[in-house]
């Protein structure tokens, strides 16, 4: 029963964050506040929501406090009420914290998910179910978020947001009673521990798969509505429609699938970092709707795929003391992928056509094979060595 009061309050918690992420631009505009400053305080919130996935990765594997996942959640309610301010100050600080209490509760709900199950294979269906629950909002909260706006205004969008973290927040405080975590008695060594898992070589290519894979994220949000309406391409929230369709149901339908830690997932990854380098040529090269149709679900699988693969495989892998913070330097790996994709392209753009700069991604997709590619040679080599 625990794990589907998680799979709840993500959802809650992903939904109503973006609510607030579409909207927040007209939040400030109210304020008479210049667009491109809403654009700084989402990127710090965003960069924060990354710090503090980590942080409470270490944190949760220590021992969190008392009632952990409560006390997050009455800052996250905190954080919304300081959207009603008319001082812009107070404003930008509630979006910021929402931010940091957003990656502090993602990875403690991720933590009691998988320490309430007692077998890896359960362990890797609920590493799939919760980021199922987490990214459905996103094909949810845009249009939502828009409609709301259109007929009731801002303010009703964040007390709609307001009533749905109240009723998150008793859910929390059911699941606080409930969770029952053995904790070690001696972390004295965590860090070290953590710190050879991140050099363990199966953990670190699939770190490095991951950040490199993710490119794709950023790059489809950011970048190519503006490519595309430059080509002339017409139906364009088709292509989104379908990546977000195809980005979502791999982690409800392959629930069962996902790798539980026995054996390092060749075919899998391999498949993944395939569809994703044609995925990424066909979003360069073609301007036909009907491809561009197919790198939209090549995409859009490869990251509904890949994400909850490589979580369930690494949280299956390490010992339960570090469940915390190895997942949250999982889910920073996706983070990055995307922000270095933004960073990048976004430099490259300014010195290239928008055309050219998608090269990008393209070799960051076959870096990924090279890498994977190396680490079976590796081990190919490793297994003579033994026989």
């Amino acid at each position: 029963m625990l794990r589907y009061y998680t799979f709840t309050i993500i959802f809650i918690i992903s939904f109503t964050n973006f609510l607030i992420f579409y909207t927040y631009p007209f939040l400030l505009d109210k304020l008479g506040v210049a667009e491109g400053t809403a654009g700084i305080v989402v990127a710090l919130a965003t960069t924060l929501t990354l710090l503090f996935r980590i942080m409470a990765g270490f944190i949760i594997d220590r021992r969190p406090p008392k009632r952990a996942l409560t006390q997050a959640h009455v800052i996250y309610l905190l954080s919304f009420l300081m959207l009603y301010s008319d001082s812009f100050w107070i404003v930008a600080t509630g979006r910021i914290i929402l931010g940091c209490a957003l990656g502090f509760i993602a990875t403690l709900l991720l933590y009691y998910s998988v320490s309430s199950e007692p077998q890896n294979k359960e362990k890797a269906k609920s590493v799939s179910l919760l980021t199922f629950f987490s990214i459905l909002p996103t094909c949810i909260a845009p249009f939502t978020a828009l409609q709301l706006k259109q007929h009731m205004g801002i303010d009703a969008i964040t007390a709609i947001a307001i009533g749905a973290v109240l009723v998150s927040l008793v859910l929390a405080f059911i699941t606080d009673q409930k969770i029952n975590v053995d904790y070690p008695k001696h972390n004295s060594h965590l860090l070290e521990e953590f710190s050879a898992i991140l050099l363990d070589r199966p953990i670190k290519t699939v770190i490095f798969i991951l950040a490199l894979t993710y490119i794709i994220s950023g790059t489809t949000v950011t970048f190519l509505p503006r490519l595309f309406e430059q080509r002339g391409v017409e139906n364009i929230s088709v292509y989104f429609f379908i990546f977000s369709t195809f980005m979502v149901l791999p982690r409800f339908l392959l629930k069962n699938k996902m790798p539980d830690g026995s054996h390092f997932p060749y075919l899998l990854l391999a498949t993944c970092v395939l569809m994703g380098l044609i995925g990424n040529s066909l979003n360069a090269f073609s301007e036909n709707l009907v491809l561009l149709s197919l790198a939209a679900a090549l995409n859009g699988a490869t990251l509904g795929i890949l994400y909850p693969a490589i979580m369930a495989y690494t949280i299956c892998s390490v010992s339960d003391r570090l469940t915390g913070s190895v997942s949250a330097v999982i889910a920073g790996a996706a983070d990055t992928g995307v922000i270095l994709s933004n960073f990048v392209l976004g430099a490259l753009s300014n010195q290239l056509d928008l055309a050219t700069s998608l090269l990008f991604p393209i070799a960051t997709s076959v870096l990924a094979g090279v890498i994977l590619l190396f680490y079976l040679s590796a081990e190919k080599r490793v297994n003579k060595a033994v026989c």
